[in-house]
């Protein structure tokens, strides 16, 4: 197959020829950790997650324009969003750290809930617009930085492989379509 499986030379880890990939593929595959019910739960969780990043990410040009701005000003507000990512997603990290992933997560998500609900829904300038773009584009990639963390925190580090396969595979399949949603 197209597997190999490499063990560094200078590795201390010397096990004799027992990964086979068919091994590797029953660890990656192995539909025991699939079937917990806590996985399930942040499985669901990254792919609504993700769709409502896709979805942000590439309507909120179409939106200025729709609300009679200048291609530019689109521009510049798909330039803001990812610019506040570059801030935002190191800090989800630090701040899941310290406050604790399932907290941060849970906070992230409901105030990125509510700016899109509340103050998406009502914007009238272009400098409202820029405020949002900010605030939606620290906390709006929640689902992407903190998935890993909660899936190591739900399934172990043993079963980690499986477990992120599975959650981005759902999260894959939601993203090919939020789009059209």
């Amino acid at each position: 197959l197209l597997v190999k499986i490499r063990i560094p030379q200078n590795s201390s880890f010397k096990e004799p020829n027992n990964n086979t990939t068919m091994k590797i593929f029953r660890n990656i595959f192995d539909y025991k950790v699939w079937k917990s019910f806590p996985l399930q739960l942040a499985t669901i969780w990254t792919s609504i997650g993700t769709t409502g990043y896709v979805i942000c990410l590439y309507s909120l040009s179409n939106y200025t324009l729709s609300m009679g701005f200048s291609q530019h000003q689109a521009m510049v507000v798909t330039v803001v969003l990812n610019a506040s990512q570059a801030v935002g997603r190191p800090m989800i990290g630090v701040l899941s750290e310290k406050c604790g992933r399932v907290n941060f997560t849970t906070f992230a998500t409901f105030f990125t809930c509510i700016i899109v609900f509340v103050f998406w829904i009502n914007l009238k300038s272009y400098g409202a617009l820029i405020i949002f773009t900010i605030l939606l584009g620290f906390f709006v990639g929640i689902s992407s930085v903190n998935v890993v963390p909660l899936v190591v925190d739900v399934v172990g580090l043993n079963s980690f492989a499986s477990g992120l396969g599975w959650a981005n595979s759902f999260a894959a399949i939601m993203s090919l379509i939020s789009e059209v949603i």
